[in-house]
């Protein structure tokens, strides 16, 4: 790469890194809210956020509540269960873990 230190064996590689390091170019556009994404995988991410769009999610452990599950899962990985992820029940369940209190 020609602004960093980064190697790669194909020239390919080098100019999907530079487009997506240091051009940041959008590569997907959230249709729902028009924020955009340069990688896929984070707006694969954001997408997940717009399906509890309206709820507020409760941990069941500890009452804290969330926007969406998404963010519960999260928060449980990382306070209270950081060594074992969440199972999720089914494509677009969302997770076992949590009560819905408000819809």
């Amino acid at each position: 790469c020609p602004q960093c230190p980064v190697k790669a064996k194909c020239k390919n590689y080098i100019t999907e890194h530079i487009r997506t390091v240091h051009l940041r170019v959008i590569k997907k556009t959230c249709d729902i809210c028009g924020k955009g994404f340069v990688h896929h995988k984070t707006y694969r991410y954001h997408m997940l956020t717009h399906q509890d769009e309206g709820k507020t999610i409760e941990c069941v452990d500890c009452s804290k509540t969330f926007s969406n599950s998404i963010y519960l899962r999260d928060h449980i990985n990382r306070l209270h269960n950081p060594d074992k992820k969440i199972k999720k029940k089914k494509s677009g369940e969302g997770i076992r873990r949590y009560v819905n209190i408000m819809e």
